[in-house]
């Protein structure tokens, strides 16, 4: 959007008629973008719809009843909701700095470490899971654990919660804690009813509770026991 502004630039006179419903550039249809720089207002144009050649956008200026070109076809960027430009991370760390995962759901309780290097280590295949087991010793299932964290290291809100603060929401169904050079956290709750299946959350990445899909949701919720399935052994 900034380029656009800042390159605009106008080709042709379209229009003296004042018919700006024509072009989408009426009170209806039109996108009003003003730009400041330094305080000192730079920019202060309508922005109307696609010119029928796709290579000009329909524009009027402030001040100037006439419709101009503007060269390129820009409306689109202008034609957008304010959820569309939120940045939707809500959750961002590196995956080799984790050193302890804890996960609750449903009451129960587990604390995730990397294990101890074998003494004599076998070359590591094309995407071999790091090795991770619980907290007392017993090995996990290192490809869901690292799954895991695959959903978790930049985790993206599907939505924000405008309505209600991070403190609305009550006790989680699920929780995640993470710890490398600095804690990360995450927790889910339960649906908040009606015909949305989506859960709200709350993240230590952002300051705004956000929701995500049941799919969403699902792919991170995974349970203690989940994470200790028996890997499947592969033929050699």
């Amino acid at each position: 959007m900034l380029d656009t502004l800042s390159g605009l630039a106008l080709t042709a006179l379209v229009s003296e008629s004042k018919n700006y419903a024509l072009y989408e550039l009426d009170d209806a249809h039109k996108a009003n973008v003003k730009a400041w720089q330094g305080g000192q207002l730079k920019r202060d144009v309508d922005v109307g719809k696609a010119a029928p050649s796709f290579r000009h956008t329909f524009v009027r200026l402030a001040g100037d009843d006439r419709v101009f070109h503007g060269r390129d076809n820009f409306s689109f960027r202008f034609r957008t909701r304010i959820a569309d430009l939120r940045d939707k991370a809500v959750l961002v760390f590196s995956r080799p700095d984790i050193q302890e995962i804890r996960i609750t759901k449903d009451g129960a309780a587990l604390t995730l470490v990397p294990a101890p290097a074998p003494t004599e280590t076998p070359p590591a295949g094309p995407g071999a899971a790091n090795a991770w087991q619980s907290s007392d010793g017993r090995p996990a299932n290192s490809a869901a654990v690292e799954a895991l964290l695959g959903e978790l290291a930049n985790l993206q809100a599907d939505a924000f919660i405008d309505d209600r603060d991070k403190t609305a929401f009550g006790q989680p169904v699920y929780s995640v804690v993470l710890k490398g050079s600095q804690a990360h956290s995450l927790e889910l709750f339960a649906p908040a009813g009606g015909d949305s299946p989506d859960h709200p959350a709350v993240s230590s990445g952002n300051d705004y509770p956000f929701s995500l899909s049941e799919d969403h949701a699902q792919r991170i919720m995974k349970g203690p026991e989940e994470l200790f399935k028996k890997e499947e052994k592969k033929e050699s």
